[in-house]
């Protein structure tokens, strides 16, 4: 399982949560290639 845990509160800016996006994308991507099932789950946090 790959836990996505993403800052949606105010100090996160956009590019921020871009970069946080675009990483969680990148992760995946490395880990579809070495394992044959993955469950994605999406967490976000506010304050």
């Amino acid at each position: 399982v790959m836990f996505c845990l993403m800052d949606v509160s105010g100090s996160m800016t956009q590019m921020h949560k871009d970069i946080a996006k675009r990483f969680f994308i990148l992760l995946y991507l490395f880990l579809k290639k070495n394992y044959k099932k993955i469950e994605v789950v999406f967490i976000r946090h506010h304050t």
